[in-house]
């Protein structure tokens, strides 16, 4: 009976340091695995700014077809017949320009629409199922740091001497040792926390090169063909030849020189 006595007081005495050691400050949920906090704060953040990039690339998305469907409304109301030909003939090239602006757009949208078809996938699949794991495993740390709580409150009036209190002390112990395991569990789920965080940074970068590709081509095309298209015009104003020799045709050539014209629109 003795030996179990000291035994009982010994584990009281580990325990108790165990426990001073964990709080560090008198918070409701101290922390007891900072690792764990971070990798948890990380899947947090990881789950909302997936969310928000989701919404950001969708109204760029839109802004990008409704800038789109403007440049193709702006071609047709300028195609209509003006009663001056000369006047009728550079309206023509400038909605030619409208028109291949905006099929140019398509490459930026499709780029667009990768990323977010790529952020939906993450969302709906590991990182959906990844913070839920991230939760549960942070209802557990909760647990044991209240647990611990409990312990450290109980074990300041505990006299060791005293048989039921030691008895209490034990039962109090085991909960916080099953607290605890239940926790290290649960918290191995996040293990894996970095192989998402590396899979989204490939998603990004691959994106981030198909997009900036996307809008390299299409501003090095506009800038081809509107300064060709801009001389045509000022060389048709000087020019004193017939108005059947002409823009439609520099313009053509303009559109096929501009890179990215392989492309059949």
């Amino acid at each position: 009976m003795s030996k179990a006595l000291n035994k009982l007081k010994q584990n009281y005495l580990t325990a108790t340091q165990l426990a001073l050691s964990q709080i560090q400050a008198p918070a409701e949920t101290p922390t007891v695995d900072p690792e764990f906090e971070r990798k948890h704060e990380l899947c947090m953040s990881t789950k909302a700014s997936n969310f928000k990039l989701l919404s950001l690339v969708q109204k760029l998305a839109n802004q990008m077809i409704e800038f789109r469907e403007a440049e193709q409304d702006l071609d047709h109301f300028l195609s209509k017949k003006c009663h001056r030909p000369k006047l009728q003939k550079t309206l023509d090239v400038v909605g030619r320009v409208m028109a291949i602006s905006a099929a140019d757009r398509s490459d930026q949208v499709t780029a667009l629409s990768c990323l977010r078809e790529d952020c939906e996938d993450l969302a709906e699949g590991g990182i959906a199922d990844f913070s839920a794991d991230a939760e549960t495993a942070e209802a557990a740390r909760v647990t044991y740091a209240e647990s611990l709580v409990y312990m450290k409150k109980m074990t300041e009036n505990l006299n060791p001497e005293q048989y039921s209190h030691m008895n209490q002390f034990r039962q109090i112990q085991a909960t916080v040792r099953e607290n605890k395991q239940n926790f290290d569990d649960l918290q191995a789920a996040l293990e894996k926390l970095d192989d998402l965080t590396n899979l989204r940074e490939n998603v990004l970068e691959s994106f981030t090169r198909a997009y900036l590709q996307a809008q390299l081509s299409f501003y090095e095309r506009q800038y081809t063909l509107c300064f060709s298209v801009h001389n045509a015009l000022l060389e048709h104003e000087l020019s004193t030849a017939d108005d059947n020799s002409s823009l439609s045709t520099i313009l053509n050539n303009a559109a096929k020189s501009a890179p990215g014209s392989s492309k059949q629109r």
